[in-house]
């Protein structure tokens, strides 16, 4: 079922509680930078950029 993610805090959210159990490299880097970004606006749009990487690596997107 696809869901929303609209915030860094609900990509972080996502990495941690519904990520799969195998975990990519890009992983770490989407949860560190969705976490910093949730008190940075300016790494929101660079934490998207990652975090999307890291659901293609996982295959999680339709």
């Amino acid at each position: 079922m696809p869901e929303a993610i609209r915030s860094p805090k609900e990509a972080h959210n996502h990495l941690l509680f519904r990520w799969p159990t195998i975990r990519g490299e890009k992983y770490d880097s989407a949860r560190s930078l969705c976490l910093e970004a949730e008190t940075d606006p300016f790494l929101c749009e660079y934490a998207r950029k990652v975090f999307i990487e890291a659901c293609v690596e996982a295959s999680v997107l339709d």
